[in-house]
């Protein structure tokens, strides 16, 4: 079983739920998609070691300070890494078009410690 982080208006690729065995596999511990302050932060790292005693931690969202808070209370986690990237061409505001870079869908990988 999985506590997966994420940002509350995020949800996981098909592939990413997969690797985490369908949706019976995980649940969800949502952040704001505001952000999060550290007092908030701080709030929610009970809730995050309730969940550790239960499951492996996956974070998906990019808050910073979480990697900090989660080394400090030696919780391990993991996250998902994807090298793949998807070329796309978007208007540039000027008329013309610019070449942007994209996540790909697939190629994903849970990445833990014990990766390296």
């Amino acid at each position: 079983m999985y506590a997966v982080i994420i940002n509350e208006s995020h949800k996981l690729f098909p592939e990413q739920s997969e690797i985490l065995g369908g949706p019976n596999g995980y649940f969800r511990i949502d952040l704001f998609d505001t952000g999060l302050s550290l007092d908030q932060l701080r709030d929610l790292m009970p809730v995050i070691q309730q969940a550790a005693n239960i499951a492996d931690i996956v974070v998906t969202s990019p808050f910073p300070a979480l990697f900090v808070a989660l080394s400090k209370m030696g919780i391990e986690f993991s996250v998902f890494h994807n090298d793949n990237r998807v070329a796309k061409e978007v208007p540039d505001g000027k008329g013309g078009k610019k070449l942007i870079h994209t996540i790909a869908e697939t190629g994903w990988q849970l990445v833990s410690q014990d990766s390296f």
